[in-house]
């Protein structure tokens, strides 16, 4: 909130908290006379805390929240106003290169946030109580636009004018058919209340299952031109899939689903962003509202490079950069090399062959980074030419195969993930390319202290001499191995003897359970792998297996100096070693919470001190017990 608004409602306040012990957790917390709420990003997801109406507190991950936000599917769609628009919505140009997309300086947007009566009257009808839900609403999405973007949404300081809690006398045609109508009366109003000069960016909140946006409209005359609304809007669902969305298009984001069953269908489709499979997955995403191409859900907590490029590229270059207010962060963004290999920084792998993605990046405050690998292939204006474009073994040549996933610690990814590998299935939405083809991905490094950084890597697929893949042999067949025997392994080259030369094999540790539980995905840095050694790239290799014992495991096969591999078809065990290798890959966990279980407030308290300069905050013992936040970064004035 705006200091003025702050000092009206000293009961509502909003902390920036990051880990101790667990750096990679960060989030942000508020506390309201709506209760305790806080939204926390980590390794493993993202996790929320919020009050329940019995008088708990309930954790859980955003990935175990089930969209019911109280609308049939049907409703729960963005509709984006292209008429009027900001900025020309010309094609984004692949292989922009290595980028710094934010580092030093970070944007405040005056946000006006408006609520029809109906919706204040969903919170018990008084405008502290509404301010307090729309505070937590903001805080949660500056959570997202801070890190990755470097923006930050300052309610005004007169929001309180605009919070209307009679719906028979608000100035808002409050129904189905009225919300196109609703964006016109609110940038009336704000201009005519607040006064057109006082805000950058408005938005209006309702209970009418949608939303709708002008694109490109922060800054501009068009700037109230938004409105978000749900019959349930207190849930993360709605702040994220929703809010985050709709706010998203007035920083100029398009859609990225490239997906056209139900919702994600017709005039809602924007061809040239269409870079995530199906319904996608990211915050501009149409995620569990596809039908058969919904890859989960709901939205994670993350944008995709695209919609990273496009509103850094309105913030910075267009007219987002008009309005708000610059301030120095004193932070340095992330260094990083998506690891350009072969000739003319292109490298060439074998269609039906899985690949792995790695780079290096350093952060010269030594911030702990993350890293988000996204393709960056758009399906065109045209859509699918086949009924599933999502579907397992689907490649248009040109469409996007692989879905995105949240930021992680691990600079690599494995395409497709490795659980589905070793289990012999294939995930939705991530596909491997079957014809000749160009591969475009991005990673995005981010340090959580709003420095993002990116890098392009192009990948060329040949399809014209078959897979690269294990084909026989004992390792191949699995079973039980003494520790020091020689076992043999064959495999089909896929023609690349002249362009990878030799090949390393080595030996993935797993648990012993069946099928493997701990098959350490790309996210996770925890796999034990032991290599073998160096052989010829001839299709046969006699190995020595290591002085080990190891319940289980799997022999990789990957070129020498590339980036693809493949697995071998069975688990193997080895006995009679020296030495024990056990799976030791596990679940990364940011925080100690007991996800999805209900807490009660004792009643106790404990006095925190703000080192922001916040003076002294209340945090229930609760929360302090659930979690080691010990660093409070700042109390927020402007959440």
């Amino acid at each position: 909130m705006a200091p003025s608004l702050a000092d009206r409602y000293p009961e509502i306040a909003t902390y920036r908290v990051r880990g101790v012990e667990n750096p990679e957790l960060t989030g942000r917390l508020d506390l309201t006379p709506r209760g305790f709420h806080a939204m926390l990003t980590s390794p493993s997801g993202t996790i929320y805390i919020d009050p329940d109406p019995d008088g708990h507190y309930r954790s859980f991950y955003k990935s175990d929240y089930a969209k019911s936000v109280g609308m049939a599917e049907s409703q729960q769609i963005c509709q984006l106003d292209h008429q009027i628009s900001g900025e020309a919505l010309d094609p984004w140009v692949v292989r922009a290169g290595r980028q710094t997309h934010s580092s030093d300086q970070r944007r405040i947007y005056r946000l006006a946030v408006a609520a029809t009566g109906e919706y204040s009257a969903y919170f018990g009808g008084s405008v502290a109580e509404t301010l307090a839900q729309i505070v937590t609403a903001i805080n949660r999405v500056n959570q997202i636009y801070g890190r990755d973007l470097a923006i930050q949404f300052q309610l005004v300081g007169n929001n309180d004018r605009i919070i209307y809690t009679d719906a028979s006398s608000d100035p808002y045609t409050h129904t189905p058919s009225g919300i196109p109508t609703m964006l016109t009366e609110n940038q009336q109003n704000l201009d005519f209340t607040l006064g057109a000069d006082s805000y950058d960016i408005g938005h209006l909140f309702g209970i009418l299952g949608g939303g709708l946006a002008s694109v490109g409209s922060v800054c501009q005359s068009f700037k109230a031109q938004a409105y978000t609304g749900t019959s349930e809007p207190d849930n993360d669902v709605f702040y994220i899939d929703f809010v985050a969305h709709e706010l998203g298009h007035q920083l100029n984001a398009n859609h990225t689903f490239n997906g056209t069953t139900a919702n994600c269908g017709g005039v809602n489709r924007v061809g040239f962003a269409a870079v995530e499979p199906g319904s996608g997955s990211t915050i501009m995403s149409y995620a569990g509202i596809c039908g058969d191409e919904n890859l989960q859900s709901n939205s994670d907590a993350t944008f995709h490079a695209l919609s990273i490029e496009e509103m850094g590229s309105y913030i910075n270059q267009g007219s987002g950069r008009l309005c708000g207010t610059l301030v120095s962060t004193g932070n340095r963004a992330p260094m990083v090399d998506a690891g350009i290999v072969g000739e003319d920084g292109v490298y060439t792998i074998p269609a039906g062959t899985p690949f792995r993605l790695t780079a290096q990046a350093e952060d010269p405050d030594e911030d702990s980074i993350s890293y988000q690998w996204d393709q960056m292939d758009a399906g065109g204006e045209g859509g699918a030419t086949d009924a599933d474009t999502i579907g397992t073994d689907i490649d248009q040549q040109d469409n996007p195969l692989f879905r995105s996933f949240l930021p992680t610690t691990s600079p690599d990814r494995y395409l497709p993930r490795l659980s589905s590998l070793l289990a012999g299935t294939e995930d939705i939405g991530e596909t491997l390319p079957t014809s000749s083809r160009q591969l475009n991905f991005r990673l995005t490094v981010r340090d959580g202290e709003s420095g993002v950084s990116s890098d392009d890597l192009v990948i060329d697929v040949d399809d014209s001499s078959g897979s690269f893949q294990v084909t026989g042999g004992s390792l191949n067949s699995g079973g039980r191995f003494n520790s020091g025997s020689s076992q043999s392994i064959n495999w089909s080259t896929g023609g690349t003897e002249q362009s990878c030369t030799e090949v390393l094999i080595s030996l993935m540790s797993l648990d012993a359970s069946d099928p493997p539980t701990n098959y350490c995905d790309y996210h996770d840095p925890g796999m034990t792998i032991l290599n073998l050694g160096r052989y010829p790239n001839s299709g046969a290799a006699l190995v020595e297996l290591p002085d080990v014992t190891l319940q289980q495991g799997r022999i990789m096969l990957a070129c020498a100096e590339g980036l693809f591999f493949n697995l071998s078809g069975q688990n193997i065990s080895i006995q009679g070693g020296s030495q024990e290798i056990a799976g030791d890959c596990k679940p990364l966990d940011g925080t100690n919470l007991q996800h999805g279980t209900l807490f009660t407030d004792a009643g106790g308290a404990t006095k925190f001190d703000s080192p922001g300069g916040g003076g002294s905050f209340w945090l229930l013992n609760l929360i302090l017990g659930l979690f080691s936040l010990a660093a409070i970064r700042e109390r927020i004035h402007h959440p």
